[in-house]
């Protein structure tokens, strides 16, 4: 599925969205709600829909990923988009145990395994560095892609 995240609402983002559509709608399989003013003033049919998001919010992708919404802080109200990739580890009283020992412990029911989850890009958008106050765990992304 074609995704596109704003950071802000700027009628010139949505533009660009537009030009993103047409260039990718022969390979959508499924085609989004239009979005009708642009169609009106183009004269052209763009396939996709327009949702408002809130911080906290997360968008399941394919397999262990997923995008999370964070606020950010600007002039006016905006936001920021981090993936994250959903992941398992074996807890830390099990690690130093060999396999044998390991396989004894599943089998009778006790969970060696913990879920977490690792930031891998986090994309601010144009934004001011005190939203990290805001959002702090953006500080864990791998790469931070800050304008």
């Amino acid at each position: 599925m074609l995704a596109e995240f704003l950071t802000l609402y700027r009628r010139r983002h949505l533009t660009n969205i537009c030009r993103h559509c047409f260039t990718y709608q022969s390979q959508l399989s499924n085609p989004w709600i239009e979005f009708s003013e642009w169609a009106l003033i183009e004269h052209y049919s763009y396939q996709y829909s327009l949702k408002a998001v809130k911080p906290g919010q997360d968008f399941a992708l394919k397999g262990p990923y997923f995008i999370h919404v964070f606020p950010t802080m600007h002039r006016i109200p905006s936001l920021g988009f981090s993936l994250i990739k959903k992941n398992h580890r074996l807890k830390n009283q099990f690690v130093n145990l060999p396999q044998e020992q390991l396989i004894k412990i599943k089998k009778s029911g006790i969970a060696i395994q913990e879920d977490f989850s690792e930031i891998l890009i986090s994309f601010t958008g144009d934004t001011q560095i005190e939203f990290l106050d805001l959002a702090p765990e953006v500080k864990k992304a791998k790469v931070l892609l800050y304008k």
